[in-house]
């Protein structure tokens, strides 16, 4: 709605969230993140660009280390996808390479850029 913490269920998780910060709370876990390996990106849909294409390179940062660990930016086959009127239905795959496959864990934040004459990105968190 809007309204940011609102809910009876988010102002607890907050209130809890800020003690366990704090150290209010003891809690005796380890941080240990899942390791996932990425094979590839889907997107569905493209953004309406004037140029009538969309093509996407994609950049992979490790949050923790704030640290560039992927890009195809360099790539000599970036794929251009139609931005017509049926660009909700574009279903865009992005395939990893087969040699490292990417293999992550803990946070990472992934960047979608558009080549072209005017660069802009979106955020996959």
């Amino acid at each position: 709605n809007g309204g940011g913490v609102t809910q009876p269920s988010q102002i607890r998780y907050v209130k809890y969230f800020g003690e366990v910060f704090h150290g209010h709370i003891q809690r005796h876990f380890v941080y240990s993140p899942s390791v996932v390996r990425l094979e590839k990106l889907v997107i569905h849909g493209t953004p309406r660009i004037s140029s009538g294409y969309f093509r996407p390179y994609v950049e992979i940062y490790s949050v923790r280390d704030k640290l560039l660990v992927y890009t195809n930016k360099q790539s000599n086959n970036l794929k251009k996808y139609p931005t017509d009127e049926d660009y909700e239905d574009t279903k865009i795959e992005i395939p990893f390479p087969n040699i490292t496959n990417l293999i992550m864990a803990g946070d990472i934040l992934i960047k979608v850029h558009h080549m072209g004459r005017r660069d802009f990105y979106m955020k996959i968190l």
